[in-house]
């Protein structure tokens, strides 16, 4: 334009040079615009929940916030969605829409004009979903010049494994579930201490108490408070529904819903639940380990953990060794499973001739062969309903 502006004065063309410095300084002011465009544009959203069962909806709000005196005539905002919490189309109000597992929003804004819209996500299947983060792009009033920003902000949704009522979850009958009150006492609490005592070589090597040995110059032994509690640990066995590059998801998502369904059954009878399983975690954390507690709020946490279950996994008997020696004497060992292998079932054997009551909830139509450990065979979330 500049070019044209001095070449046209040079001939004396004056229309055409006031054409060109017309162009020349809207070209300068729609850029300038679509520089500012984004400065204090805001964009938020607010979920009224961060965990759901599924087939639940979540309501979800979010906002534009223009907090300047530049007006903006066109804003649009994407942000990621899944499409196993996706809206249904026809309920979105006018300016959201969603495709391609993303939800946007298209509005213009007057200057420190704030507008929102609210929806709602539908929880469709079970999962750890990360919503989010939002492009904005916006532009001068000619829509020459188009910017954009990533907003930084991600929000994460668990929706927890369906849960089914159960009539019979075939534990042993002398390790019955919840608090219960025996005559003589067989297992010791690991958190309660009542005392000390000098060390003997029946003592395990974990229970001896150094700072207390440091003090009397022997080795000195925690005593415990002797308890009838009954405790169960949850372990899920993942390994069973993959084969190198194929999943039985179907298999897998059961297996996940007979845990929580169990996990929800034990937190009822008020008894100690734990989970372990040889899969990885979604978001964060390599495996997914939850150690013995009750209360509702430990049940959230166990169901959260199912909820962010993947079928990466590490072989059942590999997991067994190693949480082996977390597991308190006495804890029912409620294992999920699709099939055994010959080293797994060993290792459960071997836990159950020790004391441990096992119980093999065998998930799908696979043979087990024969065994001496206690098993219930599941096809179908049928199979957990009330008889």
């Amino acid at each position: 334009m500049l070019g044209l502006a001095g070449l046209a004065a040079w001939h004396g063309f004056n229309v055409a040079v006031f054409l060109a410095g017309t162009v020349l300084t809207l070209s300068l002011l729609a850029r300038a615009w679509s520089r500012l465009a984004l400065v204090r544009l805001v964009y938020g959203r607010r979920l009224t929940a961060r965990r759901a069962f599924p087939d639940e909806t979540i309501d979800c709000t979010v906002h534009l916030d223009n907090r300047k005196l530049l007006p903006l005539v066109w804003v649009h905002a994407s942000e990621r969605l899944p499409a196993a919490l996706a809206p249904d189309p026809d309920d979105l109000p006018p300016g959201l829409s969603w495709g391609n597992g993303h939800l946007s929003v298209d509005t213009s804004l007057l200057w420190y004009q704030r507008a929102s819209w609210r929806y709602s996500l539908r929880c469709r299947r079970r999962g750890y979903y990360a919503v989010g983060p939002a492009t904005i792009t916006s532009a001068d009033i000619f829509g020459l010049f188009a910017r954009s920003r990533r907003t930084p902000g991600i929000e994460h949704l668990a929706v927890f494994p369906r849960i089914y009522p159960l009539a019979d979850l075939g534990l042993p009958p002398m390790s019955p579930l919840g608090d219960m009150r025996a005559r003589n006492p067989l297992f010791h609490d690991p958190i309660r201490i009542r005392g000390l005592r000098d060390y003997t070589p029946e003592v395990p090597f974990r229970h001896i108490h150094w700072k207390a040995s440091a003090r009397a110059g022997q080795l000195q032994a925690k005593v415990f408070e002797p308890t009838s509690t009954t405790q169960v640990s949850i372990l899920l066995d993942g390994a069973a529904f993959t084969n190198g590059e194929v999943h039985d998801e179907s298999g897998f998502e059961l297996a996940i819903s007979v845990a929580a369904s169990l996990a929800w059954h034990v937190v009822e009878q008020r008894c100690p639940i734990g989970l372990c399983a040889n899969t990885r975690l979604a978001g964060d954390g390599p495996s997914a380990v939850v150690r013995p507690a009750s209360g509702l709020d430990h049940l959230a946490d166990i169901l959260e953990t199912l909820a962010k279950v993947r079928p990466q996994t590490i072989p059942f008997a590999k997991l067994l060794d190693a949480v082996r020696p977390t597991i308190a004497s006495g804890t029912t060992l409620a294992v999920v499973t699709g099939a055994l292998s010959d080293a797994a079932e060993a290792s459960l054997a071997d836990l159950h001739a020790n004391g441990f009551p096992v119980t093999v909830f065998v998930v799908g139509d696979r043979s087990t062969g024969e065994t001496e450990l206690t098993c219930r065979r599941v096809r179908r979330p049928a199979d957990l309903a009330w008889a």
